[in-house]
């Protein structure tokens, strides 16, 4: 897809689309040397439209890293920057929340008072009153912390054995409801790197489906679309982009034109029609541009 023109380094970390005429994608922009500001984009059915950074000079410290709509009217997207707390800069949370046309910041449930880095990783809403968010808090040993929006309130749901040291970088709902989410347990055994995690909600919590590794490089998890139990696409990367598909107990790695970089989200407007983006990194790391990948299934 052809995308407009934001800067000499940029990125895209999430995409959420709200049917197949409109949605989007946000990330951020990393070409200037003090700072860096929000990209989001928007799509209208026809072209990706630049949003922010706006042409009035407005627009949001950090970089996001999830967005996602419950209602075509109504959206949060996450991410984090560096805030000062007055001895060194310490990473924080921002909650966006679209509403009214408009995106504005939010209070962010994920705070400790600067005292240690905290975050984001990931949001997803269902509807308006059903969502999760997946952050961290370096306070704590275990990285992961995933809230449920329950109504009108966060509820603080972590219950998962897959390490001391794992992380959630992306949380979905299935076409029925049901809620996976996927990231690395970097929990080591032996010499192997960390690797790929899975998880899926269920009534006894959030349980772990079988891992991805690579003998000689890390894996990490960013982008998950559930068509089925047996149907499931994920991407990812670390020093290789990754994309999979997980079918019949098995990964199968799709080999892609770009090596390097990262597939950081993955969308199904249909079981036969999807969408990811993520970043490219070909030139160099200091040379990313943002990638969208358009699939659809052959009759």
């Amino acid at each position: 897809m052809d995308l407009p023109s934001i800067s000499s380094n940029w990125t895209l970390w999430s995409i959420s689309m709200i049917s197949g005429f409109e949605g989007w994608a946000v990330g951020g922009d990393l070409s200037r040397q003090d700072t860096v500001v929000a990209v989001i984009l928007h799509y209208d059915g026809s072209s990706w439209n630049k949003v922010y950074p706006d042409y009035n000079g407005e627009n949001f410290p950090g970089i996001l890293v999830s967005v996602s709509f419950g209602a075509s009217n109504e959206g949060w997207a996450v991410g984090n920057a560096y805030i000062f707390n007055g001895i060194i800069p310490v990473k924080t949370g921002i909650l966006l929340l679209y509403k009214d046309e408009k995106w504005t910041i939010v209070s962010s449930p994920v705070y400790n008072g600067l005292n240690y880095d905290c975050g984001y990783y990931n949001i997803c809403f269902n509807t308006k009153t059903d969502g999760w968010l997946s952050g961290y808090d370096d306070s704590f040993s275990v990285q992961a912390e995933l809230y449920h929006f329950r109504t009108d309130r966060w509820v603080f749901e972590t219950s998962l054995a897959a390490g001391d040291y794992y992380h959630i970088q992306r949380i979905v709902y299935d076409n029925n409801g049901g809620v996976w989410g996927v990231g690395q347990d970097q929990l080591m055994i032996g010499n192997l790197p960390p690797a790929g995690l899975v998880i899926q909600y269920t009534p006894d919590g959030w349980m772990a489906l079988p891992k991805f590794s690579n003998p000689k490089f890390p894996v990490e998890f960013y982008g998950i679309a559930v068509i089925d139990e047996n149907n499931i696409w994920i991407g990812g990367g670390n020093q290789y982009m990754y994309l999979l598909w997980f079918n019949d107990n098995k990964w199968h790695q799709v080999k892609l034109k770009e090596e390097k970089g990262a597939i950081r989200d993955i969308v199904f407007t249909s079981d036969s029609e999807g969408w990811a983006a993520g970043v490219d990194y070909t030139d160099g790391y200091r040379n990313g541009k943002g990638i969208i990948y358009h699939y659809k299934k052959e009759k």
